[in-house]
């Protein structure tokens, strides 16, 4: 008798098991990969594949069972020089359904490539908490110069957050990152004179409008070049200053 309850214990117990093993092989199954949701959009919004560069998602760091998908569209193209229409969408993981959809043109977003030019849209994972009941993400256009004796980089970050089925920009092209100076190409030379500017944003504890005012803490350095001792070419950094910003909400957008 006991032997035979134990038995069907161990069969409980297997079923059990296997019926939570299948479940979570089911879950994992049922979440879309990334290049299926973009596929999806792409479809949705009617955009070309071809007709894009630097598209990009990222689960979002608001919500785990959410997928941020950023697609820039490539208009007014004339050989290096073009512009880039914005598609900002939020989807479900699971069904690739659009909750939040977001579009700029290139007159909006100021997306411009040219002699300095486009190298990298990514989406930013901090979770900006800038109200009780609100989040925002951010978008960050990264900007290189094509000289090589005055070089040339900058990062602008835009913050989004959700606002019915769209969704709505509360921070438009804040630099959080500039690099430029001089430096000598010429062969066995040893100079370089670079100005750099990384900003961080926080949250602070007051409000403005609604909405948590935001700290920029920009950190000003130069790098220059100098011969050590060796005769070799090190880059020396030292810090310049350090500025604070403070970023207000009017009611429409978060400004100086």
């Amino acid at each position: 008798m006991l032997f035979k309850r134990s038995s069907i214990l161990v069969t409980v117990l297997f079923i059990t098991y296997f019926s939570y093993a299948q479940n979570i092989k089911q879950d994992k199954l049922s979440v879309l990969s990334q290049e299926e949701l973009i596929k999806i959009v792409l479809k949705e919004i009617n955009v070309k594949e071809s007709n894009t560069d630097f598209v990009t998602a990222t689960v979002s760091p608001n919500s785990s069972s959410e997928t941020i998908i950023v697609i820039p569209e490539v208009v007014n193209k004339e050989e290096d020089i073009y512009e880039l229409n914005s598609y900002i969408v939020i989807v479900n993981n699971r069904t690739g359904n659009i909750s939040h959809k977001f579009f700029e043109s290139s007159n909006e977003t100021g997306w411009f490539s040219d002699a300095i030019y486009i190298s990298d849209i990514s989406i930013d994972a901090e979770n900006y908490k800038i109200s009780p009941t609100q989040n925002a993400f951010g978008i960050i256009i990264q900007y290189t110069g094509s000289s090589q004796p005055n070089p040339y980089s900058r990062k602008d970050i835009s913050l989004y957050t959700k606002h019915n089925t769209t969704l709505r920009k509360v921070l438009g092209s804040y630099t959080i990152y500039e690099e430029s100076g001089e430096v000598d190409v010429s062969a066995d030379a040893c100079y370089s004179d670079i100005h750099k500017i990384v900003a961080k944003l926080s949250t602070t504890n007051s409000v403005t409008n609604g909405y948590l005012d935001i700290l920029s803490i920009s950190a000003n350095s130069q790098m220059v070049s100098f011969k050590n001792k060796n005769e070799d070419c090190d880059v020396k950094e030292k810090p310049v200053s350090l500025k604070k910003e403070l970023l207000r909400f009017n009611g429409t957008k978060y400004q100086k």
